[in-house]
């Protein structure tokens, strides 16, 4: 069996990039959750998020830049089509309570979904 390798405490093992790419770093890591939280439920509210999303940041009180919030908004896109990868067995059923992570937030898949097909 592999032993796990212990650091001490406070000292950090440094990631290569390759294996940054390996574990999904997104580019949702700019925002903080609360942040995040906000984005997605303003997301919720409004049409088309792609046609909208000045008016999306600034109900969400985000002071990020328009490249930052497209950023944003393909990460939560790419996670989607994953989910609905994921979310659809061999048969064609698709499963139920299906959801996606977004910088450790957890939102339900159909709900997004639903909002971005508007």
């Amino acid at each position: 069996s592999k032993r796990r390798r212990l650091t001490a405490p406070g000292e950090h093992r440094k990631k290569s990039a390759s294996r940054m790419v390996e574990d999904g770093i997104d580019e949702a890591e700019m925002f903080s959750k609360a942040e995040i939280r906000r984005f997605v439920k303003s997301f919720k509210k409004f049409g088309p998020p792609a046609k909208r999303l000045k008016e999306i940041g600034k109900d969400a009180c985000l002071s990020a830049s328009l490249p930052e919030l497209e950023a944003l908004l393909d990460c939560i896109h790419r996670k989607c089509t994953e989910a609905e990868d994921y979310g659809t067995n061999l048969d064609g059923t698709v499963k139920k309570n299906v959801s996606i992570s977004v910088g450790g937030c957890s939102f339900p898949y159909d709900k997004i979904v639903q909002r971005e097909t508007l």
